[in-house]
């Protein structure tokens, strides 16, 4: 949605009050938006056409030469976002990343995501980030370890570790995670405990019950 901006003080806040509030945008605008945004074509309507004729805009954009792809990275927490790594070098190694026109990512994916967005955005250079993205040299003196990465991998690498940042016996960040484990195994044992224990407990009932009719009614326990 876009609006005007607001303002909250004297006289310019109360005209900005009165206005009626900004309207969402159509569908036909927001795709058509979107891909002139991706493309640079202008996908305007022809003459005598409608203005937000959506199946003319379908069209047009799958008459186009190349279809549209996107790059879907799902979650898992640091364990997705490790994978996606590798699936991102894997597809800059063999110049695939490039062909994507979408990324679309959740949770530990988001993380992964993100951070190239954020390096694509800083570089302004797609090519030098994929390349730079694949690029494994031999022992680091300067970075005295056996992985010569780019500066941006070495970082993601060693932030990598979010929930216990401080590693350590004696860490504050190590016993957290402990107590945080413990606390969430006790508290879905409390939960889910008493219902299996009761689902054991159904044979037993049984037997119980049969021992009783058998001594009450001794021809009725044959047949139960």
């Amino acid at each position: 949605m876009i609006g005007d901006r607001l303002t909250t003080s004297g006289s310019s806040g109360r005209a900005a009050e009165d206005r009626p509030p900004a309207q969402p945008l159509s569908l036909f605008t927001v795709l058509q938006q979107e891909f002139e945004e991706l493309h640079g074509a202008d996908l305007s309507a022809r003459a005598g056409e409608p203005s937000d004729n959506l199946e003319n805009l379908y069209q047009r954009i799958h008459g186009l030469g190349l279809p549209r792809a996107a790059l879907c990275l799902s979650g898992g927490g640091i364990r997705s976002a490790s994978f996606a790594l590798g699936v991102l070098q894997a597809l800059a190694r063999h110049g695939l990343l490039k062909q994507f026109h979408y990324l679309s990512t959740v949770s530990g994916g988001g993380y992964i995501g993100s951070w190239l967005s954020a390096w694509r955005h800083h570089e302004r250079d797609d090519d030098a980030v994929f390349t730079r993205l694949t690029r494994r040299g031999g022992y680091s003196v300067a970075q005295n370890d056996g992985f010569a990465e780019p500066a941006e991998l070495r970082e993601l690498r060693a932030n990598s570790n979010f929930l216990t940042p401080k590693l350590g016996l004696l860490s504050a960040d190590t016993w957290t995670g402990i107590a945080l484990y413990i606390r969430n195994l006790l508290l879905n044992w409390f939960i889910f405990g008493p219902l299996f224990l009761s689902v054991l407990l159904v044979p037993h009932a049984g037997f119980d019950a049969l021992i009783w009719v058998n001594d009450a009614w001794a021809p009725a326990s044959s047949v139960l």
